[in-house]
């Protein structure tokens, strides 16, 4: 299921001017931030909030109204995203600068049309300089939390980075919610819950906490590899049921999946506590009609909290035809997603860095990285997240010949994982569209010169032997183009 973007704007007489003097069919020099954004291949939005604001005096309700309707229409025109959908407020501020008014005005717009799941940007090119701060004092907290953005034709679109940790970017939020994120963060990366800085994850964080104080059925969402079980005891740990230390229980339901293997022994024993049941998607008919049958007669102190989780998107779940749809129901009352490890790359390198310095004492090695070894790691795509990253991190440290990790040792790493091997042969690649032979050839090449160094301990004049080139200086000519780490 494609990602849910929405951004949030002001809009500003800057971009009013813009579209006027470009509708009159002449050129326009100065920058318009929401056109930009809107044009921008890489951000489809789903949706686009704008928000204009008039005062008693200046220009009546109606003539705004018809302004903002134009703006709408202008930017349908300029937008890649298909089927877009264009929101509108015009709201009444006597004073631009007023921070509570936008904060409460703020609020509003965005609890009636940001869905939960979605994920938030705002546009800092547009509107007063507290306009803007207060989409940065709403993009901190839990609820509303997303990425700042400023664009213009000239510069493209930047992510906006403010480096201070304000202590009052939690003001909307009591001190037991803030304390039950704490927890939850720290289990998923221990000692970095103060630096990390993942809107998608704050946001995760957010939502856990606020499940963790009901009794709810959760649903996880997280692909292969994802610590999903850590999420669960997280909220297990900030829940009642947690605080009273009883243990959570767990099942894998690809071993409850046939008809005769119930799940009423570990019901049984999580009593009072919380189950988390693994692979959703595998349990029986059998044993779902046990869990709605005990859910629906429960005392709901004795019942477990029922926590599930699966690698298969929510609408592969809903569709599946052997899960009822009373089932489904039960069991999605809550759903959170968590982030895969590509969508966290604020975050990237601080977890690398940390879980590298873990296992290396684990392992009692001295091993470092080196700026290239870390680059690769980071550019990677790791589609086995937090496993993946582990099994790579831990096989570095074990087969790393020196002190230093460079980048062919983890370039062959990469390699030599069961989630990067391909099963279609290079050869096999269909002539598409967007088929680029100089492209294919120089991927091939890539990969067989980062082969050979690997193989000759990056003994350049070996490795060209290897290859057949004619020199080790033609190489290293062939290194440099492909980008590849000297």
């Amino acid at each position: 299921m494609d990602e849910k973007k929405i951004l949030v704007s002001w809009i500003g007489e800057k971009d009013i001017d813009v579209m006027r003097v470009i509708n009159n069919g002449q050129e326009e020099e100065r920058s318009s931030s929401l056109a930009a954004l809107a044009e921008n291949q890489s951000y489809k939005f789903k949706k686009i909030i704008l928000v204009q604001n008039y005062r008693e005096g200046e220009k009546n309700k109606e003539d705004t109204i018809k302004e903002v309707e134009e703006y709408v229409t202008f930017l349908k025109e300029r937008s890649t995203s298909k089927n877009l959908e264009i929101i509108s407020e015009t709201v009444l501020l006597e004073n631009p600068v007023d921070m509570e008014k936008l904060q409460v005005i703020g609020s509003k717009i965005l609890i009636d049309h940001c869905e939960t799941d979605a994920t938030i940007y705002y546009n800092m090119s547009s509107g007063t300089w507290a306009m803007r701060w207060m989409w940065f004092f709403m993009s901190e907290t839990g609820r509303f939390h997303g990425t700042l953005l400023q664009g213009s034709p000239e510069a493209g679109i930047k992510k906006v980075t403010v480096p201070y940790e304000l202590s009052g970017m939690y003001l909307f939020q009591n001190q037991a919610t803030r304390e039950k994120e704490k927890l939850i963060h720290s289990l998923f990366e221990p000692r970095l819950e103060q630096s990390l800085v993942s809107q998608k994850l704050k946001r995760l964080i957010f939502k856990a906490s606020r499940a963790a104080s009901t009794d709810y059925p959760v649903f996880i969402l997280a692909e292969r590899g994802c610590y999903s079980d850590k999420l669960a005891r997280g909220i297990h740990q900030s829940s009642t049921r947690g605080k009273e230390d009883k243990v959570m229980h767990s099942a894998d339901c690809f071993y409850h999946s046939a008809e005769n293997n119930t799940i009423s022994e570990i019901l049984s024993r999580s009593e009072g506590s919380t189950i988390l049941l693994e692979n959703i998607d595998h349990l029986s008919r059998i044993n779902q009609e046990k869990l709605i049958e005990r859910f629906e007669s429960q005392n709901s102190l004795e019942f477990p909290r029922l926590i599930v989780s699966s690698t298969k998107t929510f609408e592969d779940i809903k569709n599946q035809s052997s899960l009822s749809p009373k089932f489904v129901d039960l069991v999605t009352r809550v759903v959170l997603k968590i982030p895969p490890l590509r969508d966290r790359e604020e975050d990237l390198k601080k977890i690398i860095n940390y879980r590298f310095d873990r296992l290396c004492k684990d392992q009692k090695s001295s091993l470092t990285l080196s700026n290239e070894a870390k680059e690769q790691l980071i550019k990677h795509q790791w589609p086995g997240n937090d496993v993946e990253l582990e099994k790579a991190l831990t096989q570095l440290i074990l087969f790393t010949e020196g002190d230093t990790v460079n980048y062919y040792d983890v370039a062959e790493t990469l390699f030599e994982l069961p989630e990067i091997n391909t099963t279609t042969s290079d050869m096999q690649v269909e002539i598409s569209e967007n088929f680029r032979l100089k492209e294919h050839l120089d991927k091939i090449a890539k990969r067989y010169i980062i082969t050979a160094m690997s193989e000759t301990n990056r003994n350049k004049s070996e490795a060209a032997k290897r290859l057949g080139v004619s020199s080790q200086q033609t190489l290293g000519k062939w290194i440099k183009r492909l980008g590849i780490g000297g």
